[in-house]
């Protein structure tokens, strides 16, 4: 459950062949905190663009690596610093930038 698993994990394919509710960068997400009902909402992006104050993650966060590609629906556990959590995809919006 590590970035590198992730990566090791992956598969490679084209853009247009993933569900349109698969998150990928540039994704706006909402998902719940299984546990504390807790909402959030952010966007997947690319290391230098993050900025939590404008809800953008990079998708090198534990959070970001945790559900790319994951789809509207799907629930994934992943080792946060504040520790296991698991969480609910609510909703997927592709964002064109």
């Amino acid at each position: 459950m590590t970035l590198s698993y992730e990566l090791n994990r992956a598969i490679i394919v084209e853009n247009n062949e993933l569900p349109e509710d698969s998150i990928r960068l540039n994704s706006r997400v909402r998902v719940r905190e299984l546990v504390s009902n807790k909402e959030l909402e952010f966007s997947i992006v690319m290391p230098a663009f993050a900025n939590i104050k404008d809800q953008k993650i990079s998708v090198l966060t534990p959070m970001g690596a945790a559900i790319i590609g994951l789809c509207k629906g799907e629930k994934v556990e992943w080792k946060m610093p504040a520790g296991m959590k698991k969480f609910e995809i609510l909703d997927v919006t592709q964002v064109t930038v």
